[in-house]
């Protein structure tokens, strides 16, 4: 994925996240949940030296 491509998934992200905090639904918890998901297989990735 191009590093454009990723910035806006992490904005999404944290709005989506901003949203679930103050109480409020989010649009598209399927996608939220993948995003989640693969920040946290990319940093496992990553601190694993891969």
């Amino acid at each position: 994925m191009s590093p454009e491509f990723r910035l806006a998934d992490y904005c999404d992200l944290l709005y989506d996240q901003a949203l679930l905090t103050e109480g409020s639904p989010i649009t598209d918890p399927l996608r939220f949940t993948r995003l989640v998901a693969e920040l946290m297989v990319a940093d496992g990735k990553a601190a694993a030296g891969e």
